[in-house]
């Protein structure tokens, strides 16, 4: 119950005698006028406070009450709870009594205690385990026992002797899952190996290696990539199946490039699963959600979901398709690489060494009796034709596309030699889409901007952001460690495909000319979508403009 909702908050305040209904409606009204959490306003108003609040929480839980803020967990309790493990699940070892065979864990979300169980029982085997409600803010506070500066132990470790190479490899690895990074780089410079984290889409600095260190990286990730070694003048691509701490195993995607400097290694970090279930779940809204799932479920048809390489493309993609699945369908799908695994789905991975292209690949796919076909991405011509004429002949084809907009996205696939005639009788829905960071819930603030400030971010935000007056941003604090931001969600616009648009296709009229027609058919443009994600506190205007750039008016 990291965060709980103002329904919530008067059971566990109210129900419980904490407060008296008549103050908690007040303040309610005030919460929500100010878009802010009751209980924060109750504490800041001095009606409540932490450990009151704490009690309460606990006690709604039916659990006891760990006040970290004034009794310090177990001494030495980080060498016992892996750091994966206590990130994870948000834990920390309140009490623990070697004589009787006890220990008492508190943690701040205590909904998925029956998962917790399963590793209490290896950490600390023959102990009976019982847990405690803690405040977010003393849980934040005890987990930075873990935070010595990654480039601190970095240095540490590679600079111990009795380490090996493959202990700074794992380490670098484990980081990186912790913080959920997306790619790791390492870049040689004249003086030292740079490495850096891409966490929500921005690169961040996480350390140094030396040159002469960072030969025996490189040999250690080729080794586990089961590259070769000795060659250092061609690019090479391989993988890596690491298992973590939890004892899940992740799939590292290895991409080695010869600079004038020495070799740079990008690893891309791939997730096994999609980890939302639902549209909305991933930041459509629900109007989207709904015309996207109409079109998904219908008969045949093609649908394609654009956007730049980093904007989520893929994610949507399976979203798309795991709400389509069914036992009654044969879905296959052609990707390079497989970065998601889909239950009930027949997955083929791209591999032109072994002659399987993605147009050579889709030939055969037609000829499996699918029902749904999945696409990776459309890179040429012939890909294109195929995929066009599939859904012509009574399948449901999904795939993605490099294109700045939704509207974009028809023109140029028009110019891949698709036949207009073709496009127009299968195209279903265009879905065009980036990613922006969340500022972080825990730090988050609501400030009034100045008429100066908005002209500097915005061209003519009197049309955009008339009468507002409140936006947010965020201050970084340990939970999002000092950035501001933490977690990316969609901000996307959905053309559905009308009569009209149909008509333009076979005139093979301007991106301009669409984007105007569907926008007048109710389409919401991306950098609107956004506008709604900023008023809203998800994100900042600066983080929006980063993104997504206002439309030339």
């Amino acid at each position: 119950m990291r965060s709980i909702s103002n329904e919530d908050a008067k059971k566990v305040l109210v129900d419980g005698g904490y407060v008296l209904e008549k103050t908690f409606q007040q303040a309610l009204a005030e919460a929500e006028a100010q878009q802010s959490s009751v209980v924060s306003l109750l504490i800041k108003k001095q009606l409540l406070n932490n450990d009151l609040y704490g009690q309460a929480v606990a006690e709604f839980l039916g659990v006891r009450y760990a006040d970290l803020n004034s009794i310090s967990p177990v001494e030495g309790w980080t060498d016992i709870i892996p750091e994966t493990i206590a990130r994870e699940f948000r834990v920390v070892l309140f009490k623990k009594d070697e004589e009787n065979k006890t220990a008492v864990i508190a943690s701040d979300d205590l909904s998925r205690i029956q998962e917790l169980e399963t590793h209490t029982q290896t950490i600390l085997p023959g102990y009976t385990i019982s847990f405690a409600f803690s405040l977010s803010v003393d849980v934040d506070e005890s987990l930075r026992s873990y935070n010595q500066p990654f480039a601190e132990r970095l240095t540490e470790i590679t600079q111990g002797e009795k380490q090996r190479v493959s202990v700074s490899v794992s380490a670098i690895f484990k980081e990186a899952i912790d913080r959920n990074v997306s790619d790791i780089h390492f870049e040689p410079t004249a003086e030292h190996v740079s490495i850096r984290f891409r966490v929500d889409g921005v690169l961040l600095s996480a350390g140094t290696l030396s040159l002469e260190y960072y030969q025996s990286v490189v040999n250690r990730i080729k080794v586990l990539a089961g590259l070769r070694i000795d060659e250092h003048s061609k690019t090479q691509d391989g993988s890596i199946r690491f298992e973590n701490d939890s004892g899940k195993p992740v799939d590292f995607r290895i991409s080695i490039a010869p600079t004038i400097l020495g070799e740079k290694i990008v690893i891309r970090v791939l997730s096994k699963y999609v980890s939302h279930d639902t549209l909305e779940g991933l930041g459509f809204t629900k109007l989207q959600a709904t015309i996207l799932t109409e079109s998904s479920s219908k008969p045949l048809g093609f649908m394609v979901v654009s956007g730049p390489t980093g904007s989520g493309k893929t994610t949507t993609l399976h979203t798309l398709l795991s709400l389509a699945t069914t036992p009654e369908v044969n879905v296959t799908t052609i990707e390079d690489p497989v970065e998601y695994r889909l239950v009930g789905a027949n997955q083929i991975q791209v591999n032109e060494r072994q002659d399987i292209t993605f147009a050579k690949g889709l030939r055969a796919i037609v000829r499996q009796d699918p029902d749904i076909i999945l696409i990776g991405e459309i890179r040429d011509n012939e890909t294109s034709e195929i995929a066009v004429n599939a859904a012509l002949t009574g399948h449901r084809v999904f795939t993605t596309f490099h294109a700045n907009s939704a509207a974009v996205s028809i023109p140029r696939l028009l110019d891949m030699n698709t036949e207009p005639f073709l496009l127009s009788s299968t195209l279903t829905a265009v879905v065009g889409q980036r990613l922006i960071r969340k500022l972080c819930t825990e730090c988050r603030y609501s400030y009034h901007p100045s008429k100066k400030e908005l002209d500097v971010l915005i061209p003519n935000h009197e049309r955009y952001l008339k009468d507002i007056e409140t936006l947010y941003k965020a201050k970084g604090c340990p939970v999002c460690s000092g950035v501001g931001y933490r977690g990316r969600t969609v901000v996307a616009e959905v053309l559905a495909v009308s009569s009209k648009i149909r008509d333009l296709i076979m005139e093979r009229a301007d991106a301009q000319t669409i984007e105007k027609t569907a926008v007048k058919e109710g389409m919401v443009s991306m950098f609107e979508a956004g506008l709604e994600a900023v008023k809203s506190g998800v994100t900042s205007v600066e983080e929006l403009v980063r993104v997504i750039a206002p439309p030339v008016t």
